[in-house]
């Protein structure tokens, strides 16, 4: 097998394991079995020496080129079923990473919710939305009638923003879907039976 092959091999190997390498060498007779447990302890050595992944495969790389002809052929047998499996393992590995990107997404939504049903009625989200509106003011204010100094530019340029993504946030609020959700709500409950009217 040419260096390329074998790396791309090595990379295969390390990421389906020594168990796995195992139990598909099993599927393929006694003789890719002994190929399979010699492979799979290679894996198992480099892998416990740690050291990055690039480094562990050329090392994985190296002692293939080391095997034998005889067993290089049963291993180019199980390489397709090799590879389907570091396949099926990846697409897993993605599958539980976006499954726990959505629940950490639920749990913020839900949270939010909680948030401004606990919140509804309460002033501080009027005062916010006006005490960033002033600050809002004054840095623009300040920004057409200073200079700022270059030493400090960055730093200004980095407070306004954050103040200006605050403010859209706090108008947001008032003129977005949760402000009016919230007037809807609000509507309903006068409406029910009973709620005040």
């Amino acid at each position: 097998m040419d260096p390329i092959t074998l790396s791309a091999l090595a990379g295969t190997l390390l990421k389906v394991g020594p168990g796995l390498i195992r139990g598909i060498g099993s599927l393929f007779g006694d003789k890719a079995a002994r190929v399979a447990d010699t492979v799979a302890g290679i894996t198992e050595a480099v892998g416990g020496q740690g050291g990055a992944p690039s480094s562990q495969q050329d090392k994985v790389a190296q002692a293939l080129a080391a095997l034998p002809p005889e067993q290089l052929l049963e291993l180019k047998a199980m390489q397709q079923e090799l590879d389907n499996q570091a396949a099926r393992i990846e697409a897993e590995r993605e599958a539980r990473q976006l499954q726990h990107e959505e629940t950490l997404s639920g749990q913020h939504l839900a949270d939010v919710q909680q948030a401004r049903q606990q919140h509804r009625d309460h002033w501080m989200p009027s005062v916010l939305t006006l005490a960033l509106f002033v600050m809002m003011a004054g840095v623009t204010w300040a920004l057409f009638n200073w200079g700022i100094p270059d030493s400090n530019r960055d730093l200004v340029v980095y407070i306004g923003g954050q103040i200006a993504g605050f403010f859209a946030t706090a108008v947001g609020y008032w003129l977005g879907s949760s402000r009016s959700s919230k007037e809807k709500d609000q509507r309903l409950q006068r409406q029910s039976p009973g709620g005040a009217q």
